[in-house]
């Protein structure tokens, strides 16, 4: 489809305003999506896997996340902290979509997108973040140097003006350099098959990934 620049243009005077306005990232990130210099950086992010790896996560990522069943999970499961972190933050499993629902063909276009936008939050579960401002900074930092998100990127450019813009500094500083430093030497939790695991129990994820059993913040 290309770059929708008259789109990504229009979402600009907002986010200028409030460069987290949720709907509007999510509509800037669709206007963008489709350009061919983003596909290839979302390819990139699996660029170590074989094609029957890449099959295998693409069909898992296809798979309907089922809230119901995962809130019946055990408590300290990877799928019930998955659906008590939504609720603690008053969010959709598909918050992504419900913020502008056009983003659906775009995401479902790409499997590689659609993944990003589905196991998002299982990440927040890993690392112990909220979805309080300054741990989604720290996350978007421990994207970049993780798994090459390109979007990310933004987020680490623009640090010096969000910490001014928001307050918090202090606390945002702290996630930044903690989950900077775990990006680094964790696995890729991209391609992490965290569909197959929602019955395991979190302190158990943190210790394969050499994690603290309480995460990182």
């Amino acid at each position: 489809m290309g770059l929708k620049l008259r789109q990504a243009v229009g979402t600009l005077p907002d986010l200028f305003r409030d460069p987290y306005d949720l709907p509007r990232v999510v509509e800037l990130y669709d206007a963008l999506s489709t350009w061919r210099p983003v596909e290839i950086l979302y390819a990139w992010m699996v660029r170590g896997l074989d094609a029957d790896a890449r099959a295998s996560l693409a069909a898992l990522t296809r798979q309907p996340v089922d809230v119901e069943a995962l809130a019946a999970l055990p408590a300290g499961t990877l799928g019930r902290g998955y659906v008590d972190f939504l609720e603690r933050h008053g969010l959709a499993h598909d918050y992504y979509l419900q913020a502008y629902p056009p983003s659906r063909a775009t995401v479902e276009a790409n499997w590689v997108m659609h993944r990003f936008a589905k196991t998002h939050d299982f990440h927040h579960v890993l690392l112990g973040a909220t979805a309080d401002l300054p741990d989604e900074i720290g996350l978007q930092v421990f994207n970049v140097l993780n798994f090459g998100e390109p979007f990310g990127a933004a987020s680490v450019v623009a640090l010096p003006f969000v910490m001014f813009r928001y307050g918090e500094r202090a606390r945002t500083l702290r996630a930044v350099l903690r989950l900077g430093r775990a990006a680094r030497r964790l696995d890729n939790v991209f391609v992490f098959p965290w569909e197959r695991h929602y019955a395991t129990p979190v302190t158990a994820l943190r210790e394969r990934f050499g994690l603290p059993a309480a995460g990182l913040l």
